[in-house]
């Protein structure tokens, strides 16, 4: 139906119709509703003459049908009940008209029965009164039929009260070689317009021939208006004025091109398209290999989840937080795997139709709905061909509605001219748009012509199909569908899906999905014994009593086709699966419209999801409401999972976040398991297809996730703004078959670039990374610790995500296609990088490539203390994400220490090297500290005592059998080990000596050293006195003390204090040589105390390596052994004595590389004061030197200018003094430090100081 341009009226077209005289209901049904023509004035026995404004082509058995305000429809049209909303066009302020097709039919109508009943015409006198008619309405048309044409074939025979006393039989098609061109105009005028003979009607009326009593003037008159005819003005393809003043214009200015078209259109030759050779479905009874993986995939699912949130979510900080948030997202997308699965538990098959499945149809008339819109009129008319020639089963009746919502008067015309067989009608119906009305777009389109046929007449025993314009069905589509209404279920069969396939898509390149093997041939089939099938808005059939039932399709939704499925459950329908490819459609390869179409798609599901709510909607089963919620909870997931779980390997590589704390044996095979029978379910392909149709899948969600981010976006948008909102539905684009997709060649063009511009960054992205991780790994070759081999991990994951963008940017070079040999390579490497990537987990897990605390080393240990060179480390730095170089594994008493514990072990094990490892562990409570010495502390160390020896215990376990050097830190352990109230005492040093012992019994094989303090600390002499009396008190097997660098005095000075140490205690040392090599270290120790946080002007020191301390032995024989002094009754006055706080001076301006001399006090310093001598334990004092040692980081920060124990390049050399604006000591707010943003190193202002690596000291 459509509006015509020349009056306020609703054209139909509508071809003829056959009833059986079998079916007197129907028939009465009709002739109920028949208009009463015998209260009309009586017609004039000679017709009147015609004009009109009005020029439609038709061609023997199509005709036009019309409604005016002043006319009524015809009965065959009782179906078109008008409803109110349509009634108001009538209303529209009207233009001139004149009189129409249709009423004109109608008024030859009743003539013609008039004439029959009175029996006052001959036969012969009949047929020329029928001529002379035909001619009148070929004027009015202005086309050219067949001079024997019988009025009959385009005269509805069910606008009669009874057909007439000698019905005409159908006339035959043509032979595809006479029949006429749709695009040349055929005119009487210009015979050479019409090459191909008229074909002869084979009518009894037309076969009579004239007899000798025709009437003269009927003759004449006949002649004349053949004569009019043939004075009408030729077609010439421009404008031109009739007679009645109206402008026209010629067929050929239709802008089609149909001549290729003429071999089939006109007969039942089946279109190219519709020919090509589709899937052979396979059915399998069983399903038992998928049924397997399933469960062994739910199993591996739940060992996964506790896995991963018991051993993988404890990283410290920030990296916490994203451990758990990777976590929930891997959690959140498994239940889209597990409905899956459910679904495809067993497949449904059903047998054949047996020759008896239409004995007792449940259908008397099939109505087919064809929409378009600004479709190619060559592919609306291949799909109206194959649907026109469709087998039809013996008593049903055809109907096709060619729905055109772009009003366009030359598919108007084509419709016009075509032929229909015996029992099937063709409808040309435009609907009015009204302005500020919303037209719902194909689901109003539709719903138009519904409400016309359906809303006053009855819908039982009829049928709907629907077709899109560009889908063409198989000719035995009726003959496969309409029996599985028929099956006996639970609830009645209401609408039936079959798959959709496309003729213009290879297999090997559909990079986008269009085939969709997945869903149509996996997921649909599956979901059929759940009666819970998605209809998918093209080659379906629903019941029209079903369809009434819940108010037609459904508008307001982008996808209304799904919407009709879910409403059709909730009314008790049932919707089922035809698993045969019957329909061959075409798709959109263009980029923008792939998108347009998946957007629409994503936008449609997510507006049910959140709008209808399927888990809450009444009268669904519980299976329905978990599978119909699926849809949108899919896209959900899609949209943001996929680019965050690419974005890991990134992340990981730039910023060292790792998505899992720790890589342990349980979480590497539980994740192996986990994820391969996750990849083996969704690759898993149907009968008849292969892996690489799943892939292709896979691969257009990947790529589409940026389309599914922007629905997921503007539907919540809308929905939070507005509430329910209402979208626009855009058609996809589609191509004619003249159409080049490549005529432009290859290359980039904008267009596709700005569609695709989220694909290139991603694509860029990766590459970045992969390069970067590359790069690391070759600076890093001589490293084998944990962060190298994540390097490996990191860029193998990212070559696997980077595959489906690179994918893209060759479609859009090669422009709308890819090359399949390409496309296979591109997916076996993928395929075969994924599996890599699994095994390498395990693999790592097995021979601690991945660092897990179950690591053997193969062999005993073979470094040995004092020979084999000191370990040197490159690492990530846990904050920066920089790398650095250390000569030290620090344990700090936190749960990342598990990382640490394996680069120990495996550096010993591989390296055959010494790593040197410090336990910094200093418990919040039992310690007494100044404001200063805990400023910098961090707030995350171990709360209690009972903690402290618990870590021990376990890095015991870890470190026993590995010969390590070992210092204990930091230095207040031993001279704060107190109470409020008490100071030094004797049973708090006592506990802390119990604590070393226990720590010598755990480590065996390893050098034990304990903190002795700094040179600031042990500058004056009662702190001196102090540090001698506790090391005195040291167990057996204690190696010796560590001096620390806190205060970066040069090494000179270091080895001074060390050496009197080592003098009176015997014990050996360790000097830290990490910050004491810059000018800074030459100031004098004022200087130097004013400013021990970040200081400036300071660089590394003496590489680490042995001193000549590392060949001797220690063998002390008593533990109380000590230096004899007389002066016990001063002792606990050690405050209070000005001999004791009597400071040992330096020399400022001696550089740190002369050796080292004392001034003011040599080793027995004690006797000025003649009371007695000190001896001095060790007769070797230049041997007591075991080794320099980086222990701490050079570039670490103390807190000052950076957060303590970070890394910044920019700390070796700065030039930030400490001054009123950046001091020593941070002013904390709300418990935050307030550094002030001019308080940062510049690496700029860095000089270049550089140091000898080949000097010891």
């Amino acid at each position: 139906m459509r509006r015509s341009n020349s009056s306020d009226s609703f054209e139909y077209t509508t071809g003829p119709s056959h009833r059986p005289s079998n079916r007197p209901e129907r028939e009465k049904t009709y002739e109920s509703i028949e208009p009463n023509y015998r209260d009309r004035p009586p017609r004039p026995s000679k017709p009147p003459s015609i004009t009109t404004t009005n020029r439609s082509k038709t061609n023997h058995n199509v005709h036009s049908w019309s409604r005016t305000n002043n006319s009524a429809p015809p009965s065959n049209a009782s179906s078109f009940s008008r409803p109110d909303h349509a009634r108001a066009h009538d209303e529209l302020p009207s233009r001139p008209s004149t009189l129409n097709i249709r009423s004109e039919i109608s008024r030859i109508r009743a003539e013609l029965r008039q004439l029959e009943l009175e029996e006052s015409k001959s036969p012969s006198e009949m047929a020329e009164l029928t001529s002379l008619y035909e001619l009148q309405l070929r004027k009015m048309i202005h086309e050219q039929v067949p001079e024997d044409s019988s009025i009959h074939e385009f005269i509805h025979p069910e606008d009669t009260i009874r057909p007439p006393s000698r019905p005409v039989k159908n006339r035959a098609p043509p032979p595809p070689e006479q029949a006429p061109s749709v695009s040349t105009r055929v005119s009487t005028s210009n015979p050479q317009n019409s090459t191909k003979p008229t074909p002869k009607v084979r009518s009894r009326q037309a076969s009579n021939k004239p007899t000798s009593q025709e009437p003269s003037t009927q003759a004449r008159q006949r002649k004349k208006i053949k004569n009019e005819i043939d004075d009408l003005p030729p077609a010439t393809g421009k404008p031109w004025i009739d007679a009645a003043g109206i402008e026209r214009m010629a067929l050929e200015d239709d802008g089609e091109d149909w001549s290729h078209f003429k071999n089939f259109v006109m007969d039942d030759t089946p279109a190219p398209e519709a020919s090509i050779p589709v899937p052979k479905v396979l059915y399998k009874p069983t399903n038992y290999i998928y049924q397997f993986l399933y469960i062994f995939y739910l199993i591996s699912l739940l060992a996964y989840i506790y896995v991963r949130l018991t051993f993988t979510l404890d990283a410290p900080g920030l990296n916490r937080i994203y451990c758990v948030l990777v976590a929930i997202l891997e959690i959140s997308t498994c239940p889209s795997l597990i409905i899956q699965g459910m679904t495809m538990w067993k497949w449904t098959s059903r047998d054949e139709p047996s020759l008896s499945a239409f004995e007792r149809p449940k259908f008397h008339t099939i109505r087919v709905m064809i929409p378009t819109y600004n479709e190619p009129l060559e592919v609306v008319a291949g799909t109206l061909h194959e649907v026109m020639h469709m087998d039809v089963p013996n008593g049903l009746h055809l109907h096709i509605y060619v729905l055109d919502d772009g009003k366009r008067a030359n598919l108007e015309e084509y419709i016009l001219g075509r032929r229909t067989k015996k029992y099937v009608f063709l409808h040309y119906i435009a609907r009015p748009k009204l302005p500020g009305v919303p037209h719902h777009a194909k689901a109003g389109n539709i719903n138009h012509t519904l409400r016309f046929i359906y809303d006053r007449a009855e819908a039982k025993g009829e049928a709907v199909v629907v077709f899109d314009a560009d889908f063409m069905p198989r000719r035995n589509y009726l003959w496969r569908v309409l029996p599985v209404f028929s099956e006996k279920r639970d609830r009645p069969i209401g609408l039936v899906q079959t798959p959709q396939f496309f003729y213009n898509v290879n297999a090997d390149e559909d990079v986008w999905d269009h085939l969709n093997v997945s869903f149509f041939h996996r997921i649909e089939p599956s979901l059929d014994q759940w009666s819970a099938v998605n209809c998918c808005g093209t080659n379906f059939t629903v019941r029209a009593d079903a369809l009434k039932s819940v108010g037609y399709f459904p508008v307001g939704c982008l996808t209304e086709d799904t919407l009709l499925s879910l409403r059709l459950c909730t009314e008790g329908w049932a919707v089922s699966y035809h698993h045969e490819v019957l329909a061959i459609g075409q798709s959109p390869h263009e980029i923008t419209e792939i998108f347009k179409q998946r957007s629409r798609w994503c936008k449609g599901n997510l507006q049910i999801f959140l709008d209808d709510f399927p888990l809450t909607q009444a009268g669904l089963t519980m299976s329905q409401r978990i599978f119909y919620s699926s849809c949108g909870y899919n896209y959900f997931c899609a949209a943001i999972s996929i680019p965050f779980f690419q974005l890991v390997p990134s992340w990981a590589i730039f910023f060292g976040l790792w998505p899992v704390s720790e890589i342990g044996l349980e979480f590497a095979f539980t994740f192996l398991v986990y994820y391969t029978l996750g990849n083996l379910l969704l690759l898993y392909p149907p009968p008849g297809f292969q892996i690489k149709d799943m892939w292709n899948g896979e691969l257009a969600s990947t790529n589409l996730w940026y389309t599914y981010f922007n629905g997921v976006r503007r539907i919540v948008g809308v929905k939070l703004t507005q509430g329910r909102g209402e979208l626009t539905f855009k058609a996809t684009k589609k191509k004619a078959e003249g159409d080049d997709d490549d005529d432009s060649g290859v290359g980039f063009q904008k267009e596709d670039v700005r569609a695709c511009y989220m694909h290139f960054i991603m694509f860029f992205l990766m590459l970045i990374t992969i390069l970067y991780a590359i790069i690391k790994a070759i600076i890093a070759r001589s490293v084998k610790f944990y962060y190298y081999y994540m390097y490996m991990i990191g860029m193998g994951w990212s070559l696997i995500n980077i595959i489906p963008y690179f994918i893209v940017v060759i479609y859009c070079w090669y422009r709308t296609r890819i090359p399949g040999i390409m496309c296979a390579i591109l997916r076996n490497v993928q395929l075969l990088l994924r599996g890599a990537c699994a095994i390498l987990l395990l693999i790592q897990a097995f021979t601690t490539r991945n660092l897990t605390e179950t690591f053997i080393c193969p062999h005993p240990y073979s470094a040995t203390i004092g020979t084999d060179r000191l370990t040197m480390i490159r690492t990530l730095d846990d904050v920066t994400g920089k790398e650095i170089e250390r000569n030290t594994f620090w344990l700090l008493g936190m749960k990342d220490d598990f990382y640490t514990i394996q680069q120990i072990k495996q550096s010993a094990c591989e390296d055959s090297s010494v790593p040197v490892v410090v336990f910094y562990m200093a418990p919040r409570t039992g310690l007494v500290l100044d404001e200063q010495a805990s400023h910098y502390m961090p707030p995350d160390r171990l709360p209690t005592w009972e903690e402290y020896d618990a870590k021990i215990e376990e890095y015991g376990e870890a470190l026993s059998e590995v010969p390590i050097m070992l210092i204990l830190e930091p230095s207040f352990l031993m001279h704060t080990f107190n109470s409020e109230n008490e100071y030094h005492a004797a049973d708090y040093q006592l506990s802390f000596t119990q604590r070393v012992d226990s720590i010598i019994r755990k480590f065996p094989k390893a050098w034990t050293y304990v903190d002795a303090g700094n040179a600031l600390y042990l500058q004056w002499a009662v702190n001196m006195d102090h540090i001698v009396d506790v090391l005195q008190q040291m167990p057996v097997g204690l190696r010796g003390f560590a001096m620390n660098v806190g205060s970066f005095v040069n090494s000179t000075y270091n080895m001074q204090l060390a050496s009197e140490l080592h003098c009176q205690t015997g014990l050996n040392y360790v000097i830290d040589t990490s910050r004491n090599g810059g000018i800074f270290s030459d100031r004098s120790m004022d200087e130097i105390n004013e400013c021990t946080y970040d200081p400036p002007y300071i660089s590394r020191g003496a590489i680490p390596g042995y001193g000549p301390g590392s060949k001797k032995a220690i063998n002390r024989v008593d533990t109380d052994l000590k230096v004899d002094n007389d002066y016990d009754d001063y002792y606990g006055d050690y405050y209070y004595s000005e001999y004791y706080r009597k400071r040992r001076s330096t020399v400022p301006t001696r550089h740190r590389r002369q050796e080292y001399e004392y001034e003011e006090y040599g080793y027995d310093y004690y006797a000025q004061y003649d009371p007695a001598v000190l001896e001095c334990l060790s007769n070797e004092i230049e041997k007591g030197h075991d080794a320099n040692s980086w222990v701490k980081t050079p570039g670490e920060g103390d807190g000052r200018l950076f957060a303590s124990g970070t890394y910044h390049e920019c700390l070796l050399e700065h030039t930030i003094e400490c001054d009123d604006t950046c001091p020593a000591y941070v002013p904390k707010i709300n418990g935050e430090f307030a550094r002030e943003k001019m308080c940062t190193c510049d690496p700029d202002e860095l000089l270049d100081y550089s140091y000898d690596e080949d000097v010891n000291y």
